[in-house]
């Protein structure tokens, strides 16, 4: 995990954060571990959370790159932290200042649900992560203190309308605010359907995933779907849409997969008010005969999908990593950072259908690199709410693991 006494002496940057108070608190948290911190707002949901001692960019997008460049070296930056390296203000920041900074990088943890990542060059398709299977062999893994976080899902909601509100009302002072989000009037209404679609399906799927799930345990893959619009998707596969990954993966699976075999999508829950891929499923599947074989559901805990199910293919989600954790077998369609030879499937999806059943995860692999990527990228915390720890401002749990 992270220790941010490594941070003393520097002069740090913060750019657009997730929504809420983390950066405001970790902003604190850098300046008791002996950093100079410095925060630039792009939008009136930015200066809502963090109201004090920031700069407030009130110019035009295109002129971004020369102001950061003057910012920087006014001030002397000499590390940047962002949320999301994928957003527009951050791939800029990075074609701008190039080598000049050291770029750290904040997410949802690739390790749920107690830890955020917080990883030094980059994430998942960005990541240093050692991918070769080697590299793990003589690892000696130490036990790990995890304090639990809890659900933060609507802490995440109601910060989400504060913000969203905070940048309506103020959009006209920040031109640049586009950065954080480039159409929420649109995004506004889907994003409280979604809402409203969780509880919904939530309720009236549970009993019929149950018997599914028992009725056809150990005879199903399990793909579980990335938000339409995900930047991982986007910059970290060669999918132009989730439609197309889907396309793929029925047609590969009605070609090559055992007759006694079923296929289970599941639907993303922070999607469910933006996108249906039902008709494009059922469509697909009776073009190729195999329209009783194929099911696409919309709630329910992944893990337990996972662990009625043969495998799971994913392009980049972190359910692979979850699934991983359970040792079912995982193919890969993009670019992750879990992708390792000898961890995950690493023959093609028509093979992965006929062989998945027989395909052994190497517990001890995965073990291992669990224990690494804790150690060197996750924060056992939470970004929407204060976490565990009592002795920092985020109440994340910071400290090197030895």
């Amino acid at each position: 995990m992270i220790d941010l006494s490594i941070f003393k002496g520097k002069k740090v940057l913060l750019l657009v954060g997730p929504v809420g108070w983390f950066f405001y608190r970790l902003a604190k948290d850098l300046r008791s571990a002996g950093a100079e911190v410095y925060k630039i707002n792009f939008s009136g949901g930015d200066l809502l959370y963090y109201p004090f001692s920031a700069v407030n960019y009130r110019g035009k997008p295109e002129d971004f790159p020369e102001f950061l460049k003057s910012f920087v070296e006014e001030k002397g930056i000499d590390t940047l932290i962002v949320f999301n390296d994928c957003k527009e203000v951050h791939r800029i920041a990075k074609t701008a200042l190039k080598d000049k900074v050291e770029l750290w990088v904040l997410e949802r943890g690739y390790i749920r649900p107690n830890f955020f990542t917080f990883e030094r060059g980059g994430i998942n398709g960005y990541s240093k992560i050692p991918k070769n299977a080697e590299f793990y062999q003589n690892l000696q893994i130490r036990k790990i203190e995890v304090k639990e976080v809890g659900e933060a899902k609507l802490h995440w909601y109601i910060l989400s309308v504060f913000f969203f509100l905070a940048y309506i009302l103020l959009r006209p002072f920040f031109p640049s605010s586009r950065f954080s989000y480039k159409n929420i009037l649109w995004v506004m209404p889907y994003f409280i359907k979604t809402v409203f679609l969780q509880v919904y399906y939530s309720l009236c799927e549970k009993k019929r995933i149950e018997k599914f799930i028992k009725n056809f345990f150990g005879k199903y893959y399990f793909v579980p779907l990335q938000v339409f619009n995900d930047s991982q998707v986007r910059f970290h596969s060669d999918y132009k849409n989730l439609e197309e990954f889907i396309e793929e993966v029925i047609e590969s699976f009605a070609k090559h997969a055992p007759k006694d075999t079923y296929l289970v999508f599941k639907h993303h829950p922070m999607d469910l008010g933006f996108k249906c891929y039902r008709e494009l499923i059922d469509r697909k599947s009776k073009e190729l005969g195999i329209g009783g074989r194929v099911f696409y559901f919309k709630s329910y805990p992944v893990e337990r999908f996972l662990e009625g199910s043969i495998g799971c293919v994913t392009i980049n989600s972190t359910v692979g990593l979850t699934a991983l954790r359970m040792y079912k077998p995982v193919k890969v369609m993009g670019r992750a950072i879990y992708n390792v030879k000898g961890m995950v499937f690493d023959e093609s999806l028509d093979v992965f259908w006929k062989t998945a059943m027989d395909w052994k995860v190497d517990k001890d692999l995965v073990e291992k690199f669990i224990y690494y990527l804790i150690k060197e990228t996750q924060v056992n915390g939470c970004l929407y709410k204060k976490g565990p720890c009592k002795n920092t401002h985020t109440g994340a749990c910071y400290g090197k693991i030895d």
